[in-house]
């Protein structure tokens, strides 16, 4: 268990410095500042947004056809409540 974590870990540590390093000269081009703790926002929002994307996908086919989904649109009520608590801790000392 221990060592599927730390493997996990690793590789979305090295596919963030990627992206980030890709990224960069783009950044920089337009004004954006790196984050000090972008790492830990991407490693906490990663899985958030992979659920919020997949209930938004669910609630929209649900709709289309016309499939009861109240349950569905109140746990993404619930996700959303909790990405803006999160949200609302960050500092612009963060940034570089």
């Amino acid at each position: 268990m221990f060592l599927k974590i730390k493997n996990y870990l690793i590789r979305f540590i090295l596919v963030h410095i990627l992206i980030t390093i890709v990224s960069l000269p783009i950044l920089i081009w337009w004004g954006i500042p790196l984050s000090k703790l972008g790492i830990i926002g991407n490693l906490l929002f990663a899985p958030i947004l992979t659920i919020f994307l997949v209930l938004s996908s669910i609630i929209f086919f649900t709709e289309l056809l016309h499939i009861p989904n109240n349950y569905l649109i109140e746990g993404l009520e619930i996700l959303i409540t909790i990405w803006q608590k999160l949200l609302a801790l960050g500092k612009k000392s963060w940034l570089i």
